[in-house]
């Protein structure tokens, strides 16, 4: 049975889940669907707290900032939340459903067809997520008081291009609304490593141009194609001048005009930033030698994930249907993605790809290739019993016992998950995290922790290192077998990277 298939029809609140996106350490995603009078239908993406956070206040007090945060800003560039409920004991966001891309996986997805993105898009890119940022910095609440919106958490994540050419910021889970008087007071260190700016990383105060610093990281690894600060071996990815090379030295598509526009906003001193985001964003117009418009950009999706875009218009079709052809459609959807139906033989080229040909469905598809996962743990009991649980849903599990050992077991073909026990003698389980985020093969495998305790302070520590989810020791063997599956389905259907 394929996992898209375990949520269809449940109800949370008034939504009708059409499936379950993902699950992550601190909330799970759904794809839902939102029935009014007579033939209204809107899908919409649901965030519901854990069940085991939802005592946690402090948990539930972040969620609920978020909720306000998210809610209070209304902008075209900026994913929307039309709904905050309590029922019982389900707490939950009803925000935009995106159909898209994030940065992070069109990033993934040239360099794996050997290209760079277009520097026309690009420039679009940063434009749209400069508007986005200077409305958020400059949000006014319905009383007129100034009220700023730091993102902190400027990443390729969090920027996403839609099927039809749009540009969306998502995520102001660690944003801060301030208001006036508070502007420069936001001192905790929290944002995604390799993207934060000198200050941000200090814990000293920040303001909007730590935002901009994080969109000069971006806009140097879509010209770049490459990553501009790589974690070391602490996961910390400080900001060295020395390592900072204008992108037009790498990629010679880019005039050196738009090469000074990311080296501006990368300055290590504030002050020597763009003052704002609407300024930065000018600047990128004027020096950009071509800026897409939705359609071009559409275009360059449509090629680029083709195959991908299809399977998830089955799903969208399908949820307004009849349930028995929901359920097909779900099925299929999962029988696609198992398959890798998105095929490519023609690379694009370098910078202004040409249409991609995509094999035809008659074309012989090779026998399907069990999931391989990862399994690191100083436990042989344990792993013996990982293997046998996930064995018994079709995956196959190479173990570890020391960090040694797995990196080793890395060196060859990459696994379709990882599962790292947190305390282990050699290395702990988020110091092998932070390392394994730091290859370019491996950041967006799923990376599951296995603790006894799985308290709030490991899964934040957890998050903030690259992990995507927690499981609680000893592990119940359909939960464990649910969660892996899970995290296999999201970025095989609509995750962070393509079918294997």
């Amino acid at each position: 049975m394929g996992f898209a298939g375990l949520e269809y029809g449940r109800m949370i609140g008034r939504y009708a889940v059409v499936q379950r996106l993902s699950v992550g350490g601190m909330a799970e995603i759904f794809l839902a669907l939102a029935a009014g009078p007579g033939e209204f239908r809107k899908l919409v993406t649901l965030k519901r707290i854990l069940p085991d956070l939802r005592e946690d206040e402090s948990f539930v007090r972040m969620f609920l900032e978020e909720a306000r945060i998210s809610a209070a800003l209304s902008h075209a560039n900026i994913a929307q939340v039309f709904d905050l409920r309590s029922e019982g004991d389900e707490l939950y966001l009803a925000m935009e459903y995106i159909a898209g891309e994030d940065v992070s996986q069109i990033l993934r997805t040239t360099f794996k067809r050997q290209a760079l993105v277009p520097v026309g898009l690009t420039s679009m890119v940063i434009r749209d997520t400069c508007s986005a940022l200077h409305y958020a910095h400059n949000f006014v609440d319905p009383l007129g008081e100034p009220c700023p919106v730091i993102h902190r958490d400027v990443t390729p994540k969090n920027v996403m291009v839609t099927y039809s050419g749009a540009v969306k910021v998502v995520d102001f889970g660690i944003a801060k609304m301030m208001r006036a008087s508070q502007t420069s007071s936001t001192t905790s260190v929290k944002g995604s490593s390799g993207y934060m700016s000198p200050e941000q990383l200090e814990g000293k105060p920040v303001d909007a141009r730590t935002d901009i610093f994080s969109l000069g990281v971006l806009m140097h690894e879509l010209l770049a194609g490459r990553r501009l600060f790589v974690p070391d071996v602490l996961g910390y990815a400080d900001p060295d001048p020395m390592r900072i090379g204008p992108p037009h030295l790498i990629n010679p598509a880019v005039p050196e005009a738009l090469s000074e526009v990311v080296m501006r906003a990368l300055e290590l001193d504030p002050t020597k930033r763009f003052a704002t985001a609407k300024e930065m964003g000018r600047a990128v117009e004027e020096a950009a030698p071509e800026l897409y418009d939705e359609e071009r950009a559409a275009s360059f999706m449509r090629t680029l994930f083709a195959g991908r875009i299809e399977m998830v218009r089955m799903l969208l079709r399908s949820a307004t249907a009849h349930p028995d052809a929901l359920r097909a459609a779900v099925a299929k959807l999962d029988e696609g993605s198992q398959r890798g139906n998105e095929a490519i033989t023609s690379p694009p080229t370098m910078l202004d790809p040409s249409p991609l040909r995509v094999i035809p469905d008659n074309t012989p598809v090779p026998p399907l290739r069990r999931p391989r996962v990862l399994a690191v743990d100083d436990s042989v009991s344990s792993l013996h019993v990982l293997k046998i649980q996930l064995g018994r849903v079709g995956l196959e599990v190479i173990s570890a016992s020391t960090p040694v050992e797995a990196f080793a077991q890395l060196e060859g073909d990459a696994p379709d998950a990882i599962i790292l026990d947190v305390v282990m003698p050699e290395m702990t389980g988020f110091e092998m995290c932070r390392l394994i985020r730091g290859r370019d093969d491996l950041r967006h495998t799923p990376i599951l922790f296995l603790s006894a305790a799985c308290s709030l302070e490991e899964r934040i520590r957890g998050l903030e290192v690259g992990g995507d989810d927690f499981i609680r020791k000893p592990c119940d063997p359909q939960e464990l077998a649910l969660r892996v599956q899970s995290h296999l389905a999201r970025v095989a259907v609509l995750g962070d990277k393509e079918p294997s």
